[in-house]
């Protein structure tokens, strides 16, 4: 294993205690699985949002309930807060910023009010 693979999985196990000891205060359990996914340990939905607010605050990140539905159980959270979620940011913002296609028809109107406003006895003619 090289050293940049020992530093993340002792960040993951870290993270991974962390989140093990906030599941084990909400469900009232010292004996958590990190393999036991949250409802079956226990939870309910009012203490999936209690820990959903304690592994955003832990993490730093903006996560959603669905992604603890996704990421059930401990280690599965701990991997997912884990993630370099930069691919997956820089992906939404250049989808974000790329224009919106425009219809063949749309095109064609947009162009005629372009000409309208820079020559409006040329656009009648096109009308």
């Amino acid at each position: 294993m090289t050293l940049p693979e020992e530093t993340a999985l002792a960040g993951i196990e870290e993270l991974e205690s962390r989140i093990t000891a906030i599941w084990s205060t909400l469900l009232e359990d010292p004996d958590v699985s990190p393999d036991d996914s949250f409802f079956e340990a226990g939870g309910d939905s009012m203490l999936l949002i209690v820990l959903l607010d304690e592994l955003r605050a832990l993490s730093g990140r903006e996560i959603d309930a669905a992604d603890l539905f996704t990421h059930s159980t401990i280690r599965a959270q701990a991997e997912f807060l884990s993630a370099d979620t930069t691919a997956d940011t820089t992906a939404d913002t250049a989808a974000a910023a790329a224009p919106a296609p425009v219809s063949a028809s749309r095109d064609r109107s947009l162009l005629r009010a372009r000409s309208a406003r820079l020559s409006p006895t040329r656009a009648k003619d096109h009308a």
